[in-house]
C-alpha cells in the first residue's frame, strides 16, 4: 500500500533529523506522521504527533511550521471527537495566514486556507454550527479558485458539500461533489477521489436514490483498501454503507456493517463516529421489529450520551427523534412527546429542515 511506504519514508527522516539535531526537520516528519495516521491508522497517534509538531514550532517561533501543526492538531481532533478543540486550532490556523502566507503551499498538498476550509467544514457541521461551515466552505473555494489549484478546488468543495449533506440539502451537495469527483480524476488525486465518492453514495441515498446509492458506496468500500486504509474515513465508509442499506430496509446488512463501523470506530479511537454508529445500530433495531426495543433504545441513549458530551448538536437532534418514535410505540406518551419537542427544536435552530420534516412525518404516523 502507498500509505504504508509513505510512512517508512517519513519514518526514516524522522531519524536522519534525529541524527544530525534539526528540529525543524524533526516537527516537518511529525506532521507527515500525523497526515499519515489520520488518512490510514490511529486517530490517536495522529494527534500526537500533530502535537509534538506543534510544540516545536511554537519553541522555533517557526510561523509556517505553527500554521502546518495547528492544522493537523485540528485536523486529528474531529475523528476523536475534540470539536471543540478542532474548531480552536483550525480557526488560529486561519489567523496565522493572512496575506501572502495563504498563497504560499507550505510543502501541503493544497494551499492551507482551501485545506483548513475542507475540516474546518467539517467541524461546524458535527458541532450543527452549519451556517458558519456554509459561510467557511464559500471562503475556501473563493480563495481556492483564485489560486487556481486543482487540488485546492477539490478539497474545499468536499467540506462544503459534506456541511450540506448533513444538513440535509443533498442537490447542494452533489453539485459539488460531483465536480470535486471530476478534478479528482482529471488530475489523479487518489485519496481525495475516494473520500469524494464515498460522500457521493450517501448524498445520492439520502436524496431517495437509495439502490444508486448503495452501488456507489459498496463499490467505494471494494476498491477504497489501497487509497485511504483503515483510517477515519474508512471508517465513514463502512458507517454509510449501514445506514444506505437501512433506508432501503435491508436491516441484516445494515447491522453488520454499522455494527463494524462501531468496531472501527472503537479499535482506532474513532469516537464521533462511534456516536453515529451507535445511532444507526439503534435506528435499525428500531425498525426491525418490536422484540428489539429494549437493544434500539441502550444504542440510543448510548449516542445521545456522546453527542452531548462532544458537543455534537445534530447527533443529539436525532437521537431524540428516533427516541421519540421509540416511545411513542411503547405508549410513554410524555416521554415521546418531550423528546420530539427536543429533536424539532434543535432542526429549526439549526435550519435542518429535510430532518425535521422527517421526523414530524414519522411522529405523525405514529400518533
Amino acid at each position: 500500500m502507498e500509505l504504508n511506504k509513505a510512512l517508512d519514508y517519513i519514518r526514516e527522516a524522522e531519524q536522519l533529523a534525529r541524527k544530525i539535531d534539526d528540529q525543524h526537520r524533526l516537527a516537518r516528519a511529525f506532521v507527515y506522521k500525523s497526515h499519515n495516521f489520520l488518512v490510514a491508522g490511529d486517530a490517536k497517534e495522529a494527534h500526537a504527533f500533530s502535537q509534538s509538531a506543534l510544540a516545536i514550532a511554537e519553541s522555533l517561533g517557526d510561523l509556517p511550521l505553527r500554521v502546518v501543526a495547528n492544522l493537523y492538531c485540528g485536523a486529528s481532533c474531529i475523528p476523536l471527537g475534540n470539536l471543540g478543540q478542532a474548531k480552536e486550532h483550525l480557526e488560529t490556523t486561519l489567523q496565522l495566514v493572512p496575506g501572502a502566507l495563504s498563497r504560499e503551499r507550505l510543502d501541503l498538498h493544497s494551499f492551507p486556507v482551501p485545506l483548513v476550509g475542507h475540516y474546518l467544514c467539517w467541524t461546524l457541521s458535527e458541532l450543527g454550527e452549519f451556517d458558519a461551515a456554509v459561510a467557511r466552505g464559500k471562503d475556501a473555494i473563493h480563495v481556492a479558485e483564485t489560486i487556481d489549484h486543482a487540488y485546492s478546488i477539490a478539497v474545499a468543495h468536499w467540506g462544503l458539500a459534506y456541511a450540506y449533506v448533513q444538513r440535509g440539502e443533498f442537490d447542494s451537495a452533489v453539485r459539488l461533489i460531483e465536480r470535486t469527483i471530476a478534478l479528482c480524476r482529471d488530475q489523479n488525486i487518489p485519496i481525495l477521489l475516494q473520500i469524494s465518492v464515498i460522500l457521493h453514495g450517501i448524498a445520492i441515498a439520502r436524496s431517495g436514490q437509495v439502490a444508486e446509492g448503495i452501488s456507489i458506496l459498496r463499490e467505494a468500500e471494494r476498491s477504497g483498501k489501497e487509497a485511504i486504509g483503515t483510517g477515519h474515513y474508512n471508517t465513514l465508509n463502512v458507517l454509510w454503507v449501514g445506514e444506505a442499506h437501512a433506508r432501503d430496509r435491508q436491516y441484516a446488512e445494515a447491522a453488520q456493517a454499522a455494527s463494524r463501523a462501531l468496531d472501527l470506530a472503537r479499535r482506532f479511537h474513532h469516537w464521533t463516529y462511534e456516536g453515529w454508529a451507535h445511532r444507526l445500530l439503534g435506528e435499525i433495531a428500531l425498525l426491525s421489529g418490536p422484540n428489539k426495543l429494549a437493544t434500539a433504545e441502550d444504542h440510543l441513549r448510548q449516542a445521545l450520551t456522546l453527542g452531548e458530551k462532544l458537543g455534537m448538536c445534530p447527533l443529539a437532534a436525532r437521537c431524540h427523534a428516533d427516541l421519540a418514535k421509540l416511545h411513542a410505540r411503547t405508549d410513554r406518551g410524555t416521554e415521546a412527546d418531550e423528546h420530539f419537542r427536543m429533536a424539532a427544536e434543535m432542526f429549526r435552530a439549526m435550519g435542518m429542515t429535510f430532518w425535521l420534516e422527517q421526523a414530524e412525518a414519522e411522529f405523525k404516523a405514529l400518533a
